[in-house]
């Protein structure tokens, strides 16, 4: 198991009806907060940088670029079969049909819908299952919360 991290956290919120209110600032007296004075060693150490000005210039080669357009009405047919030709289309179907490979993928992909319908059959969508759940849950105030970490060094990104 991985090291406890302890996590603080304060969550501020606003009601609703507080949002948008303008600011109130009032006239006071200046309060110096941090006087934070220079340390003389650091200054002896600081040293001007000159100003130098660089220009970069790249040349890029044009490429050719041709733009084309695919009108995929009947479907990708192979170059032998006109897909205008009701007999030739007849054919071509006729042969995939008895091919091995199609007839299996069919297969399969019957199943999944199978599956899949069965499904959703089986669960009513319509009934509210969890409708009550969260009228009789009192709310929690946000406090501090213990995280594992799965691994040294991962982090964990869910706060609750």
């Amino acid at each position: 198991m991985g090291p406890i991290v302890r996590l603080i956290v304060y969550q501020y919120s606003k009601q609703r009806r507080q949002f948008g209110r303008p600011a109130h600032f009032s006239n006071s007296r200046v309060e110096g907060v941090l006087d934070a004075r220079p340390d003389e060693e650091h200054a002896l150490l600081w040293r001007p940088v000159p100003r130098v000005t660089t220009g970069t210039q790249t040349n890029t080669l044009d490429v050719p670029v041709t733009y084309a357009t695919m009108d995929a009405v009947q479907g990708n047919w192979p170059k032998d079969v006109d897909p205008t030709d009701a007999e030739a289309v007849t054919r071509y179907r006729r042969k995939v049909e008895r091919d091995e490979t199609y007839v299996r993928c069919v297969a399969r992909l019957g199943s999944l819908a199978e599956e899949a319908a069965k499904e959703n059959n089986a669960l009513d969508l319509y009934t509210p299952y969890f409708g009550d759940l969260g009228r009789d849950m009192p709310r929690e105030a946000p406090s501090a919360s213990e995280k594992t970490n799965s691994a040294p060094g991962a982090s964990q990104s869910s706060i609750s």
